[in-house]
């Protein structure tokens, strides 16, 4: 029988500990980030899950740079930032905003890909917080 669970509860408690937590599938293995209520494996789907603390390493396989549309409000908190596609060390794939390099740097950084980088959690508002990049210090 599927049992829900609190998903979005346990994740935003693990941003307040300064934890950054995904589910594992008890039957394939495959960890999801974000947390989903069902394996995001598609030949998998099993309900059967644990919740598992993510290593932070990733892997920056892509950069974009930013459109100014996103520049203003609320992404003002972000700032300098592109856009990438990350790798978890847990394989995870996902889009994020990856801080503390601009649109400046990108001709610089392109062709350095792949590039890796760590988990942050940052906050979104006062009472929010999310998940971007930062680059590691090689």
């Amino acid at each position: 029988m599927f049992k829900p669970q609190p998903v979005l509860k346990k994740y935003y408690e693990g941003l307040d500990e300064g934890k950054i937590y995904g589910t594992k599938c008890n039957d394939c293995g495959r960890v999801n980030w974000p947390p989903y209520p069902i394996c995001q494996n598609g030949e998998c789907t099993s309900n059967d899950l644990e919740w598992t603390e993510l290593s932070g390493d990733v892997t920056v396989e892509h950069l974009r740079k930013v459109q100014p549309m996103f520049l203003p409000g609320a992404w003002r908190h972000y700032r300098p930032f592109l856009q990438g596609r990350c790798v978890t060390s847990e394989g995870t794939q996902f889009n994020t905003l990856v801080q503390g390099v601009s649109n400046k740097e990108y001709d610089e950084l392109f062709p350095k890909l792949p590039l890796r980088g760590k988990l942050n959690i940052t906050n979104f508002s006062d009472t929010i917080k999310t998940v971007t990049v930062v680059l590691a210090e090689d």
